[in-house]
Parts: C-alpha cells; sequence; structure tokens
C-alpha cells in the first residue's frame, strides 16, 4: 500500500476533493446522518480547496408511505453550503442480500460520479468514509481512472465481528490499493493495526 507525502492527503498537488460517505448524506429520515463528512467538506472548503460530495442512499422500506421519500428519490443535485452534492435515493429492496446490495451500490455510485466528472470535472482525490461501500467505489474508480483514495473507517462493527463475511477478501483489496487508510478512533485504529499493520489514527476533529 503506498501512502501519500507527510502522511496527509493534503497537499499541493491535490486541489479536488471527493468526498463519498457510505451512509446517506443528511436525508430527512436521519438529519445527523452524514454530519461528519459535512464538516470535513465546510473545512476543507475554507481552505481554499474544490469539495465535492457523492451520495448514495438506498432507504429503508420503513419509509415506503412518506411521501418525502417518494418526492426524494432518484438524481439530484444541490449545493447546500456552497458545496455541490450529487444525490441518488432509490428503495432497499434487498434487505440481507448483501451481494446485490453491494453491486447496486457501485453500480449506482458509479453512474453517479461520470455525470459529477462530466459537470465538474476529474478529482484530484477521493476521501471514502468506510469501505463498505464507499470504498469499493473508490477501488473501481481508481482502477478506471487512476484517482488515488483514502479510507476512512468509522465503524466498530468490525471489531465486532458484524459485517457481512462474503466481503472480506474485498475488504482487503480496498485496503491494499488504498492511499491512506484512517481511523476515527484510537480504539479502532489499534484493531486495525492488529489485523493489518498499516493503518493511520485520525480524530473526528480534523479534515482528513
Amino acid at each position: 500500500m503506498s501512502t501519500l507525502k507527510q502522511n496527509t492527503a493534503i497537499n499541493s498537488q491535490y486541489k479536488h476533493i471527493l468526498i463519498i460517505p457510505s451512509a446517506a448524506y443528511l436525508p430527512f429520515e436521519c438529519p445527523m446522518s452524514g454530519i461528519f463528512e459535512r464538516d470535513q467538506a465546510l473545512i476543507l472548503k475554507d481552505a481554499g480547496f474544490q469539495v465535492g460530495i457523492i451520495d448514495i442512499n438506498f432507504r429503508s422500506l420503513r419509509y415506503f408511505f412518506n411521501r418525502k421519500a417518494w418526492i426524494r428519490k432518484g438524481f439530484e443535485r444541490d449545493k447546500a453550503d456552497a458545496i455541490p452534492v450529487y444525490h441518488f435515493s432509490n428503495w432497499n429492496w434487498y434487505v440481507r442480500l448483501h451481494l446485490i446490495i453491494g453491486w447496486r451500490w457501485v453500480n449506482r455510485g458509479y453512474k453517479v460520479l461520470r455525470r459529477y466528472m462530466a459537470e465538474l470535472g476529474t478529482p484530484d482525490i477521493i476521501h471514502c468514509h468506510n469501505s463498505l461501500y464507499s470504498g469499493f467505489l473508490a477501488h473501481r474508480i481508481k482502477s478506471e481512472f487512476g484517482i488515488p483514495y483514502i479510507v476512512t473507517e468509522h465503524s466498530s462493527s468490525f471489531v465486532e465481528g458484524f459485517y457481512p463475511k462474503v466481503f472480506k477478501s474485498k475488504i482487503g483489496k480496498v485496503y491494499h490499493y488504498a492511499d491512506a487508510l484512517l481511523a476515527v478512533s484510537p480504539n479502532l485504529g489499534e484493531f486495525w493495526r492488529r489485523c493489518f499493520k498499516i493503518l493511520q489514527v485520525i480524530g473526528n476533529g480534523s479534515p482528513m
């Protein structure tokens, strides 16, 4: 696995940063989801970087009869906080079929990325939050376009063993080709150090 200069992605050659959350970004059903990524984007924008966000949300069927959920379905873009956000939302019809969910997430994310690149240009670097599923998308993007990516892991589900084991080898590939791997807590970072011996730890208050 390669590392970025000075152990950080904030470098003079990386002017255009694309953030890809794995969880939905500020959806109406859970307004706090994506708040960390929003804070990160604002810090980077204020520092002079071009920042964009891709948001993929396969919404729970518990909101099926919610009118807002049907209004906010499909592709849409907005520029809240003066940051372009490219959204795609649909229903999560395949609740426990993890391979199908992963395929849909990456396939739709890739289509949204192509639209983003056509309108805003090619990002210099991608920061994805969690390997599932934004890391899968970032790995595909790097293999096709050569764009470097960072993975920040937030979830303790790996430590607790609560993750789809069918993705274990794919997660390993995401980490292998990542340009940096980060964790948001010392405990999570220590777990990854023991397992992979390649991870640096970064706190929630840091921009990258």
